[in-house]
């Protein structure tokens, strides 16, 4: 091809197109230590969810969950914590069953949400966390939003008046209350519908969770236990509450919707629910590259102006 009459070997322009990066939604469920974004990505909406706490008498507090917008992004790798769930004790006298773990979106400028808060084996208020456990007879309910976040991260337990045990708490609704003994526990609080942000169900990204056309949910409270079947979980995932036998075990919070373990409410600690573990969910917009053209080996005016003055460039 003709020169442009530029003295030496003949050169071949680089024509690089626009481009469009696509939307990408990347649901990430155990921890990923080196998570990287797409190479024109600056900025994401990420949704970060601790993971829930095993129930007691009263249900588990499902882990915090937080939707951030046009959160920062570094171009280089970074770090993703998913929380654990919560979980029963071994032994029928345990005091309390284990808290929902955090979970950490590690960029630039890091994102992290509370794990549930638990619920006594005996008669007591519910502890504090992401979201508050159900009270475990005669006592309130564990406080949310333990990291003290705006917007909050989660929601109060349930109280309770009499023996049964109150709802944890979801991440959209505080637990239920019990006031009448007996019958049942208090039903978990609700997590959050996610669908406004990240697409109706089903989607690849969304855990199966329980029941099928819920599965936006996530963060749903713990049933608490009573003296009959069954406190219903949390809507996303939250695990149902138990009384005494003929029942075995309450249901466990299900795994990556970081929702509360049921409650159980006559068969002890080893008979609870376990907490659902944590998830993050990253969505990338899609971003317009714009083209570009390279010609190796040619040089700007002010490149060549500024060689000579330096005294860098060789030749006439």
């Amino acid at each position: 091809m003709a020169n442009g009459g530029i003295i030496g070997p003949v050169q071949t322009p680089v024509i690089n197109p626009p481009v469009t990066q696509p939307e990408t939604i990347t649901g990430v469920t155990s921890p990923n230590p080196a998570f990287a974004v797409q190479p024109a990505t600056t900025q994401v909406t990420v949704m970060v969810i601790a993971g829930g706490a095993a129930g007691g008498v009263g249900g588990g507090g499902a882990g915090g969950l937080r939707i951030i917008s046009n959160h920062p992004v570094p171009s280089s790798p970074f770090p993703i914590t998913i929380g654990a769930g919560g979980t029963r004790g071994p032994a029928a006298n345990a005091a309390t069953n284990s808290p929902g773990s955090n979970s950490t979106f590690g960029a630039a400028s890091p994102i992290a949400s509370t794990g549930g808060g638990g619920s006594l084996n005996s008669s007591g208020p519910g502890l504090d966390g992401g979201s508050g456990g159900g009270a475990s007879g005669f006592g309130s309910g564990g406080a949310g939003n333990d990291g003290g976040y705006s917007p909050p991260e989660g929601n109060t337990g349930g109280l309770s008046t009499v023996y049964n045990g109150a709802g944890g708490g979801g991440s959209g609704a505080i637990g239920g209350p019990v006031t009448s003994w007996p019958g049942l526990g208090g039903s978990g609080g609700a997590g959050t519908n996610t669908a406004s942000t990240f697409g109706a169900a089903p989607q690849p990204y969304y855990p199966a969770k329980s029941p099928g056309p819920t599965n936006a949910y996530f963060a749903g409270g713990g049933g608490g236990g009573g003296t009959s079947n069954t406190p219903v979980g949390g809507t996303g995932g939250g695990g149902t509450g138990l009384s005494a036998p003929p029942a075995s075990f309450a249901g466990n919070g299900d795994t990556n919707s970081g929702s509360g373990g049921g409650g159980n409410y006559g068969l002890g600690s080893n008979h609870v629910g376990n907490g659902g573990s944590g998830m993050v969910i990253v969505k990338e917009p899609a971003v317009s590259v714009p083209g570009s053209f390279v010609a190796p080996g040619i040089w700007t005016l002010p490149e060549v102006y500024d060689y000579r003055r330096s005294g860098d460039w060789e030749g006439d």
